[in-house]
């Protein structure tokens, strides 16, 4: 028997600069997406099953960027990113740039386990969310997030100006404003020792329209391996791509080390290459234990483990890890 854990994220990035979304706000989507994991956990489900339920709970907030409070592309339009694994099999079912759908989780749900593929995009995704009993969100916009977006775009635009490809990326970065976070996601293991991930997220604000990041890329975004590890990341997606972040983590695990120092050891890496404030990591290894490590300003982190629950954001709040 195993000792079950979860470890939840709700971005990596500036958290000195929650602005309107509001620190207390965002500790409590934590403290509930926490609570919706916990409770399917105490039940002795499945970590798919547990993982689904942290997610799906930050997607519903509206809080992060995922789900219902998905950030918008160059157009002002919803592109969701999405993606769940379980350990024992291998089992994937991932979801590229999908309009806007209530449930964002429950279609890669149906990748997974009514699909023959692993990964599906654009309005083909969309299209296999709603024969799945999926429906839209209606209207998929509100008119204060058109509003947001127009000002978010107009400042980047302002910002990228003859900038170069890398620049642009950091303008959009900057052009977040006071939103400080990203892509959403959950690792655990059950009492059998099974082991799952689930990650959601809108992408980068004002990316270009058909732009897929690393969340639900399997080696980029997310990895799940019973007797190995599972692992999410979250931050610039277009970094993580390149050094194929959490393949790093798991292979680390492989060789031996534990959750934190196999962390520790894929962004330092990925730090290296690329610079600081790139990129957060979570992770749990074979024996249940979590790590996470961050480069970022912050890194919103819930965790349930060995009877005691955390929430953290800032460096030096999570028992587990201080910021690099």
């Amino acid at each position: 028997m195993f000792e079950a854990c979860v470890l939840i994220h709700g971005g990596a990035g500036a958290m000195d600069r929650l602005g309107w979304v509001g620190e207390k706000q965002y500790r409590e989507g934590l403290r509930l997406a926490l609570e919706a994991a916990v409770e399917v956990m105490e039940a002795d489900a499945p970590a798919l099953q547990i993982v689904v339920a942290a997610v799906r709970a930050m997607e519903e907030n509206g809080v992060f960027n995922a789900g219902v409070g998905a950030c918008l592309n160059r157009h002002g339009e919803v592109e969701l990113d999405t993606a769940v694994m379980e350990g024992a099999e291998l089992g994937i079912g991932a979801i590229g740039g999908m309009g806007p759908v209530q449930d964002p989780m429950g279609a890669a749900l149906a990748v997974l386990k009514e699909s023959p593929h692993v990964l599906l995009v654009g309005s083909s995704a969309t299209a296999f969310a709603e024969r799945h009993g999926i429906a839209l969100l209606d209207p998929p916009v509100s008119r204060e997030r058109l509003e947001e977006w127009a000002e978010r775009k107009q400042r980047f635009e302002e910002q990228s100006v003859g900038q170069d490809a890398t620049e642009q990326l950091t303008a959009m970065s900057s052009a977040t404003g006071e939103r400080g976070c990203d892509t959403v996601g959950a690792v655990a293991i059950d009492a059998e020792g099974n082991m799952a991930v689930a990650v959601s997220t809108g992408g980068i604000w004002l990316k270009e329209p058909g732009r897929v990041g690393d969340s639900p890329i399997p080696g980029s975004g997310f990895w799940a391996e019973n007797g190995v590890g599972a692992v999410c990341a979250t931050g610039t997606g277009e970094l993580i791509l390149r050094t194929l972040l959490c393949r790093r983590v798991t292979e680390a695990m492989e060789a031996g080390a534990d959750a934190m120092s196999a962390c520790r050891t894929a962004l330092d890496a990925l730090e290296e290459r690329f610079g600081t404030g790139t990129a957060g990591l979570i992770a749990i290894d074979e024996r249940g234990r979590p790590g996470l490590v961050f480069n970022t300003a912050g890194m919103g982190t819930a965790l349930a483990w060995r009877g005691e629950r955390e929430i953290a954001i800032f460096p030096g709040e999570s028992s587990l890890c201080e910021k690099d």
